[in-house]
């Protein structure tokens, strides 16, 4: 059982934060932290994991969205070893998402 605990305390944390605002906006906070201080591929990863964690919540049929298309491209940059680019692109497309889906939550952004 020693085996399983700490993947059960990370199901418990990202269970217990699914869906909450707190989680996405920790990863906002922690990217551009991670970014200020250069260390771009963590910032990446933080900011990728609020991504994953906001998921579609923030669409709505009244906004258009082509940040599906900015996250391709900075994927494409992270490929080309353009790490920094990548991350700084990534976390404004997890900032922008978090405002609309604050917006959509009736909520004003930061």
């Amino acid at each position: 059982m020693k085996r399983f605990t700490p993947f059960l305390l990370i199901l418990i944390h990202f269970t217990s934060l699914a869906g909450e605002a707190i989680s996405v906006g920790d990863c906002i906070r922690d990217g551009e932290a991670q970014l200020a201080a250069g260390r771009f591929s963590v910032a990446l990863d933080s900011c990728r994991t609020g991504l994953k964690e906001l998921g579609d919540s923030y669409v709505t049929s009244e906004v258009e969205d082509d940040t599906g298309m900015k996250l391709i491209a900075a994927d494409l940059q992270f490929k080309e070893g353009r790490i920094e680019n990548a991350a700084v692109v990534t976390c404004r497309i997890l900032k922008e998402r978090f405002g609309l889906w604050e917006k959509k939550r009736g909520k004003k952004p930061n």
